[in-house]
């Protein structure tokens, strides 16, 4: 063969493998970027109390560092709870007032352990592990009835997540623990305030 046929053969290869690196690049999945609604609760009964009116607020202030990671979901908790509040927590008139307070609505972020050796190069683990936490009061009337419900979630996140795959684990926990939240705070109410529902 002469020198010139190698230098085509080779030419050849090497495009072929050029065009075979595009096809591969080629079949990989685009990230989405889908669009998360607002959480909201009307579709749900009112929670009627006898108050003339309920306040919402947030006590709780979120790092926005790590290990906390609740400032970087698609639903933050915090401000979700607060809607939660005053669609859920009807004041149908009396003559005291409620106040609905948020104390803490954090979601932590901890680094899970890797299998090591041939085994943890060809094994997908679970990288990290997320923490939710919701915790509020509802403080009524003039000699300040208190009632406290608290929820907690926790989720597994692989390590080679993609980044709307994170998001969408997110948005959803937010929802379980909120739907948590719900039924820990209605369960509070009926136990503790059973005279002020309307």
């Amino acid at each position: 063969m002469t020198d010139i046929s190698r230098r085509h053969l080779l030419i050849l290869g090497l495009g072929g493998l050029s065009l075979g690196g595009i096809g591969l690049a080629g079949c990989q999945q685009p990230i989405r970027t889908p669009i998360y609604p607002e959480l909201h609760f009307t579709h749900q009964s009112p929670i009627r109390l006898r108050l003339s009116r309920i306040t919402v607020s947030d006590s709780y202030v979120s790092p926005q560092k790590l290990p906390n990671v609740e400032h970087t979901f698609p639903a933050v908790p915090g401000p979700t709870l607060a809607t939660w509040a005053r669609e859920r927590l009807s004041a149908v008139g009396g003559a005291e007032e409620g106040r609905f307070i948020i104390e803490n609505a954090s979601v932590v972020e901890m680094r899970l352990p890797r299998r090591g050796g041939l085994e943890g190069l060809v094994t997908v683990d679970a990288g990290w592990q997320w923490e939710a936490n919701l915790a509020a009061r509802l403080e009524v009337g003039f000699n300040g009835r208190v009632v406290r419900a608290n929820a907690r979630r926790t989720v597994s996140i692989p390590e080679n997540i993609r980044a709307d795959d994170r998001d969408d684990t997110a948005f959803q926990m937010v929802r379980d623990v909120i739907a948590a939240f719900d039924g820990a705070m209605q369960s509070a109410i009926n136990q503790n305030l059973s005279s002020y529902l309307g």
